[in-house]
């Protein structure tokens, strides 16, 4: 038995969040399960389960994270970093977790960002600047640059990906978008900023702001994004991670009232540096 793990077979058929708060004999909330699956602290038959609308059968094996509690109720929920703001913008460091499509506080999101993604979000004050901004995105006069931490080691160290976005499915209620003859134009740039052995960090600039564009893109060149297991299913890179490996590192553009340059950067999570260790030379590096 994996020390690191609390381990029980299945007996009856059970919604997966249920049979953890049963096992674990918690007073906690079933979502606080939730958080708990979609962190991928749980495994199921030896394989991360991420979808807590999940199911158990009969004969199942359910593995948990023996750090689950501390892990989940350790992190601040919700708290974000404000990188910047006047009067017109508020622009936070968005935790991995936050769904972006809602509106915040008497705020109005410009962009999305996918949940499980983490970094440089901007919010409007009025209707009126949100329109401003989008219509900025819309002629993609906004600059945007990624890090993505993927499976696998790249044999060319920067290139073009393009193909035609659709939607192409569903799992577990979420859609799924692919490569297609038919669908909508899609651009990213990507260049490797360091690598380890079966994982590489990647900085990728969309040049067009498809849904899961970027996670589509490198899981179709076969480097799909650690953590994206609504993608892939199985990862050359050893060990698995708790949140989707992908942060919205960098974003510049003219502010459409005040008319000058604004270029904010999240910094890298620690998590990243973990998986990659020499990220924290590249951000050095980039910052001076």
């Amino acid at each position: 038995m994996n020390d690191k793990q609390l381990i029980w077979q299945v007996t009856k058929k059970v919604r997966l969040t249920s049979f953890l708060q049963e096992k674990t004999r918690s007073s906690l909330s079933l979502n606080t399960f939730k958080k708990v699956i979609e962190k991928g602290l749980c495994q199921v038959n030896g394989k991360v389960q991420c979808f807590s609308s999940t199911q158990v059968e009969v004969g199942d094996y359910v593995a948990l994270d023996n750090n689950w509690e501390k892990m989940t109720l350790s992190q601040k929920e919700g708290v974000q970093t404000t990188l910047y703001e006047d009067e017109y913008l508020f622009i936070v460091n968005k935790p991995s977790g936050w769904i972006s499509e809602e509106k915040k506080e008497r705020l109005y999101p410009v962009h999305r960002l996918d949940r499980g993604t983490s970094g440089v979000w901007i919010l409007a004050k009025t209707r009126d600047v949100r329109e401003k901004m989008m219509d900025l995105f819309a002629k993609r006069e906004v600059k945007k640059e990624y890090i993505a931490i993927v499976d696998g080691v790249f044999k060319e160290k920067q290139g073009k990906i393009e193909s035609l976005l659709r939607k192409i499915g569903e799992f577990q209620g979420q859609t799924i978008w692919g490569s297609s003859h038919t669908g909508l134009p899609s651009t990213t740039y990507y260049t490797v900023i360091g690598q380890v052995k079966k994982r590489s960090a990647v900085l990728c600039r969309p040049v067009t702001g498809r849904m899961h564009q970027i996670r589509v893109h490198l899981m179709e060149k076969k480097h799909a994004i650690l953590g994206d297991y609504q993608y892939c299913k199985e990862f050359s890179s050893p060990g698995a991670v708790a949140r989707l490996m992908l942060h919205s590192w960098r974003i510049s553009f003219v502010h459409p009232y005040l008319q000058k340059k604004i270029m904010i950067r999240a910094p890298i999570p620690d998590e990243f540096f973990l998986l990659i260790p020499s990220l924290k030379k590249y951000e050095k590096d980039s910052s001076s």
